[in-house]
């Protein structure tokens, strides 16, 4: 899977290589809600479905059952005020893989909602005393002037 060329060997130069693989993918969520079996990822355009159930079931440890590929094309960027296209995004091939064995996959949650802290509270309340106060300014100035806008007001 790597094509790079490394330099040959000379004396002095350490023999220490890494081979990275040249196809990458982007493990990403679903806009739909789909069954925990299915995963979806964004993958290198000349990865095939083969690539992609070798790559997760060889680095990974992953058993996979099927992987379904498809290309979804970039959507095209208009000019606020002329309407024309400026720009369009590249095409993305998109993979939907399916886990075998019951194995499931579900996104962590990273940021959990925690009980508001005692500093958060306080804001909270003191934002609805002030809401309060001034919707009694109000009731008052309309209660001694019948009759006159709210805008005419000083």
């Amino acid at each position: 899977m790597s094509t790079k060329l490394y330099p040959i060997y000379q004396l002095g130069n350490s023999r220490t290589r890494v081979f990275l693989p040249d196809f990458w993918m982007k493990l990403v969520k679903s806009k739909r809600d789909q069954p925990k079996h299915i995963v979806t990822f964004h993958v290198h355009h000349k990865m095939s479905r083969l690539d992609v159930k070798n790559y997760l079931e060889k680095i990974y440890g992953m058993s996979v059952g099927n992987v379904h590929c498809h290309i979804k094309e970039g959507e095209m960027k208009k000019h606020p005020l002329y309407g024309h296209v400026v720009e369009k995004e590249d095409p993305v091939k998109i993979a939907h893989v399916h886990l075998l064995d019951g194995q499931t996959f579900s996104f962590p949650d990273i940021a959990p909602v925690d009980k508001p802290s005692k500093m958060e509270q306080q804001a909270k309340q003191y934002g609805e005393l002030r809401n309060n106060a001034a919707k009694e300014k109000n009731k008052t100035v309309e209660e001694n002037r019948p009759g006159v806008p709210s805008w005419f007001g000083v």
